[in-house]
């Protein structure tokens, strides 16, 4: 299973996040808002999500952003579809093998360059399955995260 205190980096904040919420609750009595003004991975708002009724998050990063919509984000999703087009992408008989964008410029740098093709063409299927809608945007924050 994956949880967001998995994602882990300078800075997360997940063993201070029970001590943060006891604070909060102890000096904020009734709100009903959490603005989480260095949310990084999101683990401080995870720990909040029982306590408050709506959330605010900011982060310079947009990958993170792409994570709070899947962990945070309102929508539907069918957990069946997931674990297929997951089997799929994951698959060695995968059909998505072109040349992209990420290969080009990231194969051989931060990924070797078939990584890079796959990460590439999962990204520009998961694009075209979701503006085709074959995928909620719930299920493809889900999927790219």
């Amino acid at each position: 299973m994956f949880n967001i205190e998995n994602r882990r980096y300078v800075g997360n904040k997940f063993r201070l996040s029970a001590w943060i919420r006891d604070i909060v609750l102890s000096e904020c009595p009734g709100c009903s808002s959490f603005f989480d003004v260095f949310a990084g991975t999101g683990s401080v708002s995870a720990a909040m999500l029982t306590d408050f009724d709506t959330f605010f998050l900011n982060d310079f990063l947009f990958s993170n952003e792409i994570i709070y919509n899947a962990f945070f984000g309102k929508g539907k999703y069918r957990i069946r579809l997931l674990h297929d087009l997951t089997n799929f992408y994951n698959s060695e008989n995968s059909s998505l093998k072109a040349e992209n964008y990420v290969s080009e410029m990231y194969g051989g740098k931060y990924f070797s360059y078939e990584d890079a093709k796959r990460i590439g063409n999962i990204r520009e299927d998961l694009q075209k399955k979701f503006y085709n809608g074959e995928i909620s945007n719930k299920e493809f924050y889900i999927l790219l995260a």
